[in-house]
């Protein structure tokens, strides 16, 4: 069996050339470049004061104690609640919708 004729591919009208490349300046006039990017503002650093952020040389850090956490609240457990519950009444003894349990903000 002979092999196969390789013809070649005719030009694209959508802007791309033959190989494949989109052309640089579009041949669409109605086809509009997207508008160039502003630039954004970006704060100009303060200059900081060296003075103030200088460690006091008289001052034993390494003997300074770390400020503990505070703890948690112990966690409340509830009885186990078949279904859904919707009125305050069928809710389990104790329940509150303060929830103390939770850490304060």
């Amino acid at each position: 069996m002979p092999p196969r004729a390789i013809f070649p591919r005719a030009a694209k009208s959508d802007g791309k050339s033959a190989n494949g490349k989109r052309k640089k300046n579009g041949s669409n006039g109605d086809a509009e470049a997207p508008p160039p990017k502003k630039k954004t503002k970006t704060e100009i650093p303060q200059i900081l004061d060296e003075e103030l952020l200088q460690a006091d040389l008289n001052v034993d850090y390494s003997k300074k104690e770390k400020k503990p956490r505070p703890q948690m609240p112990e966690k409340q457990q509830w009885p186990k609640v078949k279904g859904v519950i919707t009125e305050r009444e069928n809710a389990p003894k104790g329940w509150n919708p303060e929830e103390p349990d939770l850490m304060p903000e």
